[in-house]
């Protein structure tokens, strides 16, 4: 992981006009020591895919989250390892589980962004005033990458 860069990120943000809201911030350079350390009640997880979602060894993220009674939102998906894999993986996670209560919630970031919020209220509204459900809804999705290949990914 690029440590030193979300480091020299925070540390701009501490000294901005809105520092007071990172006053409490932490980097971690293992999720493992931000759970023992930090001891969230909930976690969003949202690197990309293939470093997280199975069970070679420092990818188990969701795993290791919910055996500490961790909740999850895991951005999707879940697991891009090949299917026997992924079948393995939500055994784990599901035993997991079961022991702890914690919950992992598989799905998209923007799915609570109050743009799709208002979005799902005037479909609503549209659907009580006409009488008919949404017919066709087309999306586009600019990405805010700024570089897709990214030396990290």
């Amino acid at each position: 992981p690029l440590v030193h860069k979300a480091k020299q990120a925070l540390e701009r943000r501490q000294s901005g006009d809105y520092a007071n809201l990172y006053d409490e911030c932490v980097v971690y350079e293992r999720y493992q020591d931000m759970i023992d350390e930090a001891k969230p009640q909930a976690v969003f997880i949202g690197v990309p895919p293939f470093v997280h979602g199975c069970l070679e060894p420092g990818k188990a993220i969701e795993l290791f989250c919910v055996r500490a009674g961790v909740h999850c939102f895991v951005e999707k998906p879940l697991s891009v390892a090949a299917p026997e894999d992924v079948e393995k993986y939500g055994e784990e996670l599901s035993a997991a589980q079961a022991k702890t209560g914690a919950i992992v919630s598989v799905g998209y970031m923007f799915r609570y962004h109050a743009a799709v919020q208002r979005m799902r209220e005037i479909l609503d509204i549209h659907r009580k005033e006409t009488g008919c459900g949404l017919m066709y809804l087309q999306l586009v999705y600019n990405c805010a990458y700024s570089q897709l290949d990214h030396p990290f990914w």
